[in-house]
């Protein structure tokens, strides 16, 4: 039975994996850039989820990956697609258990939201080496300006309350092509969407669909930001 639901599990992670957005390559040659990362740089990405951004830190060629994972099934799905070649560790990243070792980057691909700020960012400095990059990603439609302003006020924080400094903010246009059905699946895996009345769901479909559909498919666009910081030296 156990075995059944696992590979149900994995069946849906990896159609979720299939129908949300990859991020641009250019986004972690920039990392590189600014981090002047090597392939054996140590590395720690909070909340890989499925595993978009791991994905390319692999194809990168980088081989000393770390994962934090707080839900068991994501990281089990994690450990089988991508075996030996990254290290996972299944915790919240505030209640993990830090080993004795310092990172050259830290990565948080659309889950840095998700953490309590300052018990995240007190941790986050301490196991950073000095001058160590903190990256953080964040995936908006490019109409939500609101995005722009809720990072910017991230930024602000960081800078002001811990100890980062060289920010650099860079912004990527990216684009997905689905099907109607592909489209439609992904709207249902969005909790705004799969909890509103089966009338509303229809009514913002149709309205998003009218406006974009060309050729039987759907091209959605979305803008990725990536903010960078430093660690500043312990003085």
């Amino acid at each position: 039975m156990y075995n059944v639901k696992s590979q149900s599990l994995d069946r849906a992670f990896q159609e979720y994996d299939k129908l949300i957005s990859d991020y641009p390559i250019k986004i972690f040659w920039d990392m590189m850039s600014y981090a002047n990362l090597k392939l054996n740089s140590n590395i720690l990405e909070i909340g890989s989820g499925t595993g978009k951004a791991t994905r390319r830190l692999l194809d990168l060629k980088f081989n000393n990956i770390n994962c934090i994972e707080r839900e068991y099934e994501l990281a089990s799905y994690m450990n089988k697609r991508f075996q030996d070649s990254i290290n996972i560790y299944i915790s919240s990243f505030e209640e993990w258990q830090v080993p004795n070792e310092k990172y050259d980057i830290i990565i948080c691909a659309n889950s840095f939201q998700y953490l309590n700020r300052d018990i995240s960012m007190t941790k986050i400095q301490s196991i950073l080496k000095k001058h160590g990059t903190l990256a953080l990603i964040w995936t908006a439609y490019p109409s939500f300006n609101y995005s722009r302003d809720k990072i910017s006020h991230v930024k602000n924080d960081i800078v002001n309350n811990y100890k980062f400094y060289d920010v650099e903010t860079k912004i990527y246009n990216w684009h997905k092509i689905y099907t109607e059905e592909e489209y439609i699946k992904f709207l249902n895996m969005q909790n705004y969407y799969y909890l509103l009345e089966e009338k509303k769901k229809k009514e913002i479909y149709y309205k998003v669909v009218d406006n974009i559909k060309e050729n039987n498919i759907i091209k959605i666009n979305y803008e990725l930001i990536l903010l960078l910081l430093k660690n500043r030296e312990n003085e």
